[in-house]
């Protein structure tokens, strides 16, 4: 009886699979024949041009002679393609003075216990790993940089920040929400209504 189950999960997997990678390549040609581009389309070619060697510096050229400033909005949603793409428009940020006397400004915020897009490839431990890395370009190039963690929520009231606090207050139960040893821990995060 078992052996009979298999083979029927083995078929239907089969069928499902099968039906999957025809929608895909039926999605693919409705792309090609009508000249579009996906979301995920979008990110890996832009990624795929700023990665290309002198490119980084034509892209902000052709935007009005380059960026001055960068915010990542829900940075814990970023996938580590749009943090490769971030990067390479803020190529020229921390180095030193670029073209222009110009102090270039990356506001990134985000906490990652809110990330809710891994189904498009967001990693909230990459938010800690750009922040280190960006933090580190800017104290090489001698340039300001500033933590500013959030502690207070605009967002929610007293008990909910509460439960929240409670749930959260024993190690086991952070582990995978606090990513970097205390950001955002219980008992910081207090409302401001």
């Amino acid at each position: 009886m078992r052996r009979l189950k298999n083979a029927g999960v083995a078929r239907s997997t089969s069928a499902l699979v099968l039906f999957g990678a025809r929608l895909l390549q039926h999605y693919e040609r409705e792309k090609a024949h009508f000249g579009v581009l996906d979301y995920d389309d979008q990110i890996e070619r832009t990624k795929s041009l700023l990665a290309q060697p002198g490119m980084a510096p034509w892209v902000l050229f052709k935007l009005d002679g380059g960026i001055d400033h960068i915010l990542v909005d829900e940075a814990q949603d970023t996938s580590p393609a749009q943090w490769d793409i971030i990067a390479g428009l803020a190529g020229d940020f921390f180095p030193g003075v670029g073209a222009r006397e110009l102090v270039r400004t990356l506001f990134a915020v985000g906490d990652e216990k809110q990330s809710i897009f891994s189904f498009q490839g967001a990693n909230p431990r990459e938010l800690s790993i750009m922040r280190q890395t960006f933090k580190t370009q800017a104290e090489s190039a001698g340039l300001p940089w500033d933590d500013v963690p959030l502690a207070r929520s605009f967002r929610s009231v007293e008990p909910v920040l509460t439960a929240v606090d409670a749930t959260f207050s024993s190690e086991r139960a952070a582990e995978g929400v606090a990513l970097d040893g205390g950001l955002g821990r219980p008992s910081q995060t207090r409302s401001d209504r």
